[in-house]
């Protein structure tokens, strides 16, 4: 059952990916020269946070590997007790393993509860080369940090090299610039905050 979900659900994402993909390349053709509107968060000027997605695949894995492994924890000690195998105690790894994924997403749900979902808005698209970005950091739950607000901007080349168990990918970060910032600009609302952000980013950069 277990592997059969994960292979059904493999199927959708397949289909939701190759219905995206259709979608994009639609608006790449409608807008050969404007790039920045070729996917539907680009052309927004939104950049959602990251931490649901990892909230998400740290539950599903954690979920995964407990439903394989948790059936070990009776054969395991029928195995020693009426064999005297005790080769057999060396599968408990795999249900350690798996206490060690649950508290993962148990810490990524707290991370989630704590700080909720932050939506960066850009002030203009496209951010320009040579030129300013700004914009506002929103959240969805107040935070009050003792030391403020620290943001930076990085820019990062990734390559990839090799394929199968020869893949490699190294990132190397080609510039970035860091703000500290002591004060919100929704101080008096008491359900999320707003932090402002600006930065120039050099002419010649990738």
């Amino acid at each position: 059952l277990v592997f059969g979900g994960v292979g059904f659900g493999l199927l959708g994402r397949g289909l939701w990916v190759r219905r995206r993909l259709r979608a994009e390349a639609l608006l790449a053709r409608q807008h050969a020269d404007e790039p920045w509107r070729w996917k539907e968060e680009w052309n927004a000027g939104e950049i959602h946070s990251s931490n649901k997605g990892r909230l998400l695949g740290a539950l599903l894995f954690a979920l995964f590997w407990n439903l394989i492994s948790a059936p070990l924890l009776f054969f395991v000690p029928a195995e020693i007790l009426d064999k005297g195998n005790k080769l057999a105690l060396l599968a408990l790894l795999f249900p350690l393993i798996g206490a060690a994924l649950l508290v993962w997403a148990l810490y990524e749900a707290l991370a989630w509860r704590k700080y909720g979902a932050s939506l960066f808005r850009m002030a203009s698209v496209p951010g320009v080369i040579g030129g300013s970005l700004s914009g506002v950091v929103q959240t969805s739950v107040k935070v009050f940090p003792v030391e403020g607000y620290h943001v930076r901007l990085a820019c990062v080349r990734r390559t990839t090299s090799g394929s199968g168990k020869n893949r490699k990918t190294n990132e190397t970060v080609v510039w970035d610039d860091e703000r500290q910032i002591d004060r919100e600009v929704m101080e008096t609302d008491l359900e999320r905050s707003a932090i402002l952000v600006m930065f120039a980013i050099p002419y010649d950069l990738p």
